[in-house]
C-alpha cells in the first residue's frame, strides 16, 4: 500500500499504524520539502516522489494581486497518489486525515463551511466511490478516520524519532523560497494547535525542543489559543481540531502540575474552560474511536493497537 507523508504528526502516525498491520508500505510525496524527507528517513520505509511545476502564469497573475481561494490540495494529492499506486502494483492508498476533518470551522448564512473540506469523510467517500468505478483501481481510504486529534497526538507523543524532524506549520512549505521557513514559526494557528494537542502527553522541556519555545509561557500567544476554541470569534480558518478537544486539552493541561503553572494555562482555565462545562468524562470521549470508516480489518487492528491506548 502507499502512504502519502506530508511531514507532520499525522503522517507519521499513519506510517506507524501502517508498520504494526505488517503489510508492505511504500511512502510517497509530492514534493521533498526537509520534514517530509526527514520523517520519511527516520521510518525506513522507500518513498515515490512526485515533483511539481507551477505555471508561472500563475505566479504572474499573483503578483499582481489575484485572490487565491484555498485549494483543495488533498483532493489533488490524492489524485496524484492513487495514479503513481497504479503505476507501481500498490493497492491502496492510504490517507492521514482525522476525523475532525469533518467538522466545519464557522457556518455563513446557514451554511456550514469546512476550510479543510477535501480532508472529510464527506469527501474521502466521494473519492471513493470515483475510484470504485475504475475495475482495477486501488483503493483509497483514510487510516486515521477513526480518532480525534487527541488520540492521534498521545500516539505519537509515544513516536520520538520523529519528534525532531517533523514539522505542521504551512510556513515552511510555501512556494517562494525566500519566504519559506526551516522550522516552526511559533506565531500561528497550526503551531499554537499541534503545541497544544502535545501538551497533555509531552512535558514542557520536550515541547520546548522541538519548538524552539514554550508557547504556553508566552501570555502574547493567549488570544490565539483561546480562538482554537472558538472563544473570542470563530474557530481559525485552518487545519486544526474541534473545539470539543481543544477544550479537552485544556482541562488536561490545567490539571497536569507540569503545565498548570504557565500564564497562558493558568488564563485559559480562568477564562475558556469558565464558560464551559467540560467532564473527565466528556475528556474521555475524545479518546474513542469512531465505528464509520472504510479501513480493511487488517488495518483497523492495527489502528486499534496504537491509537487505543
Amino acid at each position: 500500500m502507499l502512504v502519502p507523508v506530508g511531514g507532520g504528526k499525522d503522517s507519521a502516525v499513519a506510517i506507524e499504524i501502517a508498520r504494526t498491520s505488517g503489510l508492505d508500505v511504500t511512502l510517497f510525496s509530492v514534493g521533498d520539502a526537509t520534514p517530509i524527507r526527514e520523517s520519511a528517513r527516520v521510518s525506513g520505509y522507500e518513498r515515490l516522489i512526485v515533483t511539481r511545476r507551477i505555471d508561472p502564469l500563475l505566479l504572474e497573475c499573483n503578483a499582481a494581486g489575484a485572490l487565491n481561494g484555498h485549494i483543495p490540495i488533498t483532493a489533488i494529492v490524492s489524485c496524484v497518489a492513487l495514479l503513481t499506486a497504479a503505476l507501481n502494483g500498490q493497492d491502496a492508498v492510504t490517507l492521514a486525515n482525522e476525523r475532525s476533518a469533518s467538522v466545519g470551522n464557522l457556518t455563513w448564512h446557514g451554511i456550514e463551511v469546512n476550510h479543510q473540506f477535501s480532508k472529510s469523510r464527506a469527501a474521502e467517500k466521494l473519492m471513493a466511490a470515483a475510484v470504485a468505478e475504475i475495475p482495477v483501481a486501488p483503493r483509497i481510504f483514510s487510516v486515521l478516520r477513526p480518532a480525534s486529534e487527541l488520540s492521534i497526538a498521545r500516539a505519537f507523543s509515544r513516536f520520538e524519532r520523529y519528534h525532531p524532524v517533523f514539522t505542521s506549520c504551512n510556513r515552511v512549505f510555501r512556494i517562494d523560497p525566500a519566504k519559506r521557513l526551516t522550522s516552526w514559526c511559533c506565531d500561528c494557528d497550526k503551531c499554537r494547535f499541534v503545541f497544544l494537542i502535545l501538551a497533555p502527553f509531552m512535558s514542557p522541556d520536550r515541547l520546548r525542543d522541538i519548538f524552539g519555545t514554550d508557547l504556553l509561557r508566552d501570555e502574547a500567544q493567549y488570544e490565539g489559543f483561546a480562538l482554537l476554541s472558538a472563544t473570542g470569534g470563530d474557530k481559525p480558518f485552518e487545519c486544526v481540531g474541534e473545539v470539543q478537544e481543544v477544550l479537552a486539552a485544556i482541562h488536561l493541561i490545567a490539571r497536569d502540575p507540569r503545565w498548570s503553572d504557565h500564564p497562558v494555562v493558568a488564563r485559559l482555565a480562568t477564562e475558556v474552560l469558565s464558560a464551559h462545562l467540560i467532564t473527565d468524562a466528556d475528556v474521555q470521549k475524545q479518546f474513542l474511536l469512531s465505528e464509520d470508516h472504510d479501513l480493511p480489518e487488517e488495518l483497523a487492528g492495527a489502528a486499534r493497537a496504537v491509537l487505543g491506548a
